[in-house]
């Protein structure tokens, strides 16, 4: 083979070589992150530097606040939310770290759940982590969890990855960690209300949407069941669960809303009055809001205080229980049973 046939054959291979080079770096993710890497290495992971936490989604968004070393919902009247969750969710964006950089091309962001969350169909939820002077600390997309392709699931919340990217940034990333974000604002707050058991009260006066006031007292203090007054003439209680279960309208409350209290309560459409047994007394008023029906709990007196701190909020309680809280005298009731022949 003659000379310059070689040196043509090392050049055009040298050339090949530098090519695929080119296209090697030009795909490569231009990226200020490494692998391995924290994706917001200056946030803390407690919660101290992080005053303001915005939560957004596709159908909406909500804020949540350190208050006087408190978190609260501000839109909810500053109802206070679920610490622990709060805790979670800034340890685990402040834990991030980079396993392996994803697509670059928006038209794929969704695959990974990663739109941004104003996009047609976005399932992502946007997390923005400010501090008490408004300076953003950290801003995340979080999309899907890695499928696990039915494999064992991670035996700690560390072992996790989840896919996520950066808001205005078109590079995606699997990222270890554990990032949980409720994404209603009502998950984010506790729900249940303080209990009055059926056996602290010792006495039950209902005002009832039909005008027909009724009230169930114990005969002795001991005993375990309530009786019904006044029945109508001809009439006897249907059922002792039935009358004992409108004693025990507060145990077990959970909330399916919750609004700042008016400063001034509207008209209320019924309400009932519990006497405790040692003292105290529970007013629960229901009253319409706009379509719907919010109940008001006003607390006085011993064995009353786990409710008073419920006052300055209004509540919307689940369908059933506010169907409960309704009945009326002429639900309790039907008439006397005629007397058997011989009897």
């Amino acid at each position: 083979m003659r000379r310059s046939t070689v040196l043509s054959l090392v050049a055009a291979a040298a050339l090949s070589t530098l090519a695929a080079s080119a296209v090697i770096i030009a795909r490569a993710p231009s990226t200020t992150i490494a692998h391995g890497a924290r994706l917001f290495p200056s946030l803390q992971q407690t919660e101290t530097s992080v005053a303001v936490i915005e939560i957004a989604n596709h159908a909406g968004s909500f804020t949540l606040a350190r208050q006087d070393g408190k978190w609260v919902m501000p839109a909810k009247g500053g109802f206070p939310v679920k610490p622990e969750q709060v805790r979670g969710l800034i340890s685990g964006v402040a834990s991030l770290e980079t396993v392996e950089a994803k697509t670059r091309q928006p038209e794929l962001f969704h695959r990974l759940d990663l739109d941004d969350v104003t996009a047609d169909g976005a399932k992502s939820v946007e997390v923005t982590l400010k501090d008490d002077k408004g300076a953003t600390l950290a801003q995340l997309l979080v999309g899907k969890l890695l499928a696990t392709h039915g494999a064992a699931q991670p035996a700690s919340d560390a072992a996790q990855m989840l896919y996520v990217r950066k808001p205005g940034d078109t590079q995606s990333w699997l990222a270890s960690g554990s990032v949980t974000v409720p994404a209603t604002a009502i998950e984010w707050l506790d729900r249940h209300i303080p209990d009055v058991k059926q056996g602290d009260v010792a006495q039950a006066l209902f005002h009832s949407p039909d005008g027909k006031s009724f009230q169930l007292t114990r005969e002795k203090p001991e005993d375990p069941g309530f009786k019904l007054s006044p029945i109508p003439t001809g009439m006897v209680a249907k059922s002792e669960y039935e009358v004992n279960g409108m004693a025990g309208l507060l145990d077990g409350l959970d909330f399916d809303d919750v609004a700042p209290a008016p400063a001034t309560l509207p008209v209320p459409k019924s309400n009932f009055d519990y006497h405790l047994t040692k003292g105290g007394q529970v007013v629960v008023s229901l009253l319409p809001v706009d379509k719907d029906v919010f109940v008001s709990i006003q607390a006085s007196g011993p064995g009353s205080e786990a409710f008073q701190a419920a006052k300055p909020w209004i509540y919307r309680l689940p369908a059933a229980k506010l169907a409960k809280m309704q009945t009326t005298i002429d639900q309790l009731v039907q008439p006397i049973p005629p007397k058997k022949p011989g009897s």
